[in-house]
């Protein structure tokens, strides 16, 4: 049977307590309490979406670039010796400033949202620094769903940052002990497979990019590791398709509504005995899902690959899609997918291209979502 996979969801609520804790209304403790709830509550959405494949540690307080930098060590000595000591304080420095000084940001891959820019540096502490991911993996287990965790790939992390007088691939040396070890406590404890987004492989063809995605995985994967879903969005990876077959990882998403026609060639040359991922659901997008274009994409991979091998998901995080509709103008609600309404439609899709399920036309809301009133609006 297809599965149905979730390549991250924004927690609840997490945008207003950092806007909060930013105007000092609450402090460290309470903002990481308000993280948790946000969390679980989005835990809680997927599994009633009817998702199979849940993440955890995608999105932290709102900018995962400035928790993977806290994560690899990537923090200039300004911060201290001992800053393992104040994880907390450290990932929202670098996710929001500290004093006066603001970071600097860039777009995110295909992307209108801005992430910070880190920038690396000699004096920065490569190492493990916060394993905040597996506290979160270990989380959700508290609450009854195992996740697969997510963490941003590294080629992706360092082509993002900027670096003092050469290429940020000139780091990828340093960063990847800390990528290894994160790996490692992942299968310590317990995860089956890891989510790395790589979204930089998105129609490249840059053989130094190609290179440095062929080494840092191939130092990845050993045989304590966790099977590995690269998860790649924005466009087609056609050009990187021999690297990515010959890398020592287990699965790939590609993105289905940036660059449809790569399915028949993707399908035709990934390995057998490895698992594929279609992004299917415009997650860019709050625009009803066009149910029948979906279906017909995941139906073509699975008469290729038959359907023990497919994942259906959505295109790419679903970061940008809004959690709620108390802010929308009433006469655009019912033209308006939240991220829970985008899951549904992953799960009904992957049941009607195993089960027959009937589907509504292309562009059509589903018909499963709750009716939106005024009155439920203003409450």
């Amino acid at each position: 049977m297809v599965q149905t996979a979730s390549l991250g969801f924004p927690p609840i609520g997490i945008s207003d307590a950092v806007g909060l804790w930013q105007t000092g209304a609450i402090d460290d403790w309470r903002l990481s309490t308000m993280a948790r709830t946000a969390r679980q509550a989005a835990w809680s959405a997927q599994r009633a979406a009817g998702i199979d494949i849940i993440p955890s540690g995608e999105w932290g307080y709102g900018d995962p670039v400035a928790d993977t930098a806290a994560m690899a060590g990537a923090v200039p000595a300004r911060f201290g010796p001992d800053i393992g000591r104040a994880k907390l304080e450290v990932r929202l420095a670098l996710a929001f400033g500290s004093g006066e000084e603001a970071p600097a940001r860039a777009a995110w891959y295909g992307t209108h949202r801005q992430f910070v820019q880190p920038v690396l540096g000699e004096d920065d502490r490569w190492r493990l620094n916060s394993a905040h991911p597996v506290a979160e993996q270990l989380e959700a287990r508290s609450f009854g769903i195992t996740t697969r965790p997510v963490l941003i790939g590294p080629i992706s992390f360092l082509l993002h940052c900027r670096a003092a007088g050469g290429s940020p691939l000139a780091f990828l040396d340093r960063a990847l002990p800390a990528y290894q070890e994160m790996v490692k406590q992942f299968h310590i404890h317990g995860a089956d497979w890891v989510q790395l987004d790589e979204p930089a492989l998105a129609g490249c063809n840059d053989p130094s990019v190609l290179q440095a995605f062929a080494k840092a995985y191939a130092q990845l994967r050993d045989g304590s590791a966790p099977r590995i879903m690269v998860v790649t969005y924005g466009g087609p990876v056609t050009a990187a398709l021999d690297v990515l077959k010959a890398a020592p990882i287990e699965g790939l998403h590609i993105d289905l509504v940036a660059a449809p026609d790569q399915i028949g060639p993707v399908a035709a040359a990934w390995p057998a005995d490895r698992a594929l991922s279609l992004g299917v659901v415009d997650a860019a997008s709050p625009a009803p899902t066009r149910v029948a274009s979906a279906l017909r994409l995941v139906q073509q991979a699975m008469d290729q690959l038959g359907p023990a091998r497919l994942q259906v998901a959505p295109s790419m995080p679903l970061t940008f899609a809004p959690t709620a509709l108390d802010r929308a103008p009433l006469d655009l609600v019912p033209r308006i997918e939240t991220a829970a309404d985008k899951l549904r439609a992953v799960r009904r899709i992957a049941d009607a291209a195993t089960g027959g399920t009937d589907l509504p036309d292309a562009g059509t809301a589903l018909p499963d979502r709750p009716e939106l009133t005024p009155a439920a609006l203003a409450g």
